[in-house]
Formats: C-alpha cells, sequence, structure tokens
C-alpha cells in the first residue's frame, strides 16, 4: 500500500518506500519481542515522522523560486533524471522542462501530468528525441496522398467500413452492359 501510494503521488521512488517499510517492520518485530504493546511501537513510529518531516525543512539544498523559468526548473529535473538515465540528464532535463512548461496553464501552477504524452516511434535513438507541441499520430497515409495544405481533418474514434449482410448472392451477368449496369449501382 506505501509503495502505490508513492507511485499515485510521486510516480517514483517505490524501491525506497519499500526498502523502508520493510526495514520498519523488522525494527518492530523486535520491539514486539522486547515486550512492548503495538500501540507504543505505533506511537514511538508517530513521534518519528514528525521529528523527520521537522529535519526535511532544514534539508532543502535547492528551491525553485520561479516555476516558469525554465533554466531553473531544467537544474531540479537534473538531480532527478541523472538516477535513472546517466549520460543523458542534461538532454532529457531540457527536453521535459520544456514539455512541462508548454503544459502548464499560463493562469495557475498546478500541473497534471496527463497533459503531456510521450510517443515513441520506431527508428530512432534517444537523441532524435523532440517536443511537439500538438498531437503525434503514429500511422502512415491510407491513401497514396501523402500531403495536403488547408485540410480539414476528421478524427473517428470507431472504424470506418462498409457492414457486409449474412446472406451472399449470386448474379448471373449475360453481357458487358449488365456488368456496367451493375457496377454503377454498386458504386451508388
Amino acid at each position: 500500500m506505501a509503495a502505490q501510494m508513492q507511485e499515485t503521488e510521486a510516480g517514483d521512488g517505490t524501491n525506497l518506500v519499500i526498502a523502508l517499510a520493510g526495514e520498519l517492520m523488522v525494527q518492530a518485530e523486535q520491539l514486539l519481542k522486547m515486550g512492548l504493546h503495538p500501540s507504543e511501537i505505533l506511537l514511538g513510529y508517530e513521534k518519528a515522522q514528525k521529528e523527520a518531516l521537522t529535519l526535511l525543512e532544514t534539508l532543502i539544498s535547492y528551491t525553485i523560486k520561479d516555476i516558469r523559468d525554465k533554466n531553473e526548473v531544467a537544474q531540479a529535473l537534473r538531480t532527478t533524471l541523472s538516477s535513472k538515465v546517466y549520460g543523458n540528464e542534461d538532454f532529457l532535463s531540457e527536453l521535459i522542462t520544456e514539455s512541462c512548461l508548454y503544459a502548464l496553464p499560463k493562469t495557475s501552477k498546478s500541473f497534471s501530468v496527463e497533459n503531456v504524452r510521450v510517443a515513441k516511434v520506431l527508428g530512432g535513438s534517444l537523441r532524435n528525441s523532440q517536443v511537439i507541441h500538438g498531437i503525434v499520430v503514429q500511422r502512415q497515409s491510407e491513401t497514396s496522398i501523402h500531403k495536403v495544405a488547408n485540410a480539414k481533418v476528421a478524427v473517428f474514434n470507431t472504424p470506418i467500413s462498409m457492414n457486409e449482410g449474412e446472406t451472399k448472392g449470386t448474379i448471373l451477368i449475360h453481357n458487358a452492359e449488365e456488368l456496367l449496369d451493375y457496377t454503377k449501382s454498386e458504386e451508388d
């Protein structure tokens, strides 16, 4: 439950939470063997939590003064990224900063991760990554037309296809004129 809460709140750090929770359980087991009541252990953990939160406030090493300043945000992101993608933290921090600041509402300091999407495209490398302001559709053109100017686009959530009937019919055509008439009726 602790790891799930950490994932929901921060999206990272679940291994640390599991290791910490496991160690707290080991220590609680030792205290129980010594004869302490579980409620006393819980009170001790609550006091430790308050003390830890007080100490954390004094351990701040960097504070972002302007959340819309690209350099400040990139600096803060570099630290987190260096533990996950060592060697690429400078490049990725610039990309992530650009996408997050673009998705941040102009009148608010509230940011939603749902406003940023990552689309993986086969055939490139990490250094080919870029921020796209808009939507990325990962499909090739279904027709021979690959470029259109001043187009109006409709996006459908369902496939567009003709439904075939369950019955099959046989048509007997005697001459070319009947074939042409049949083809025209099908086109209509």
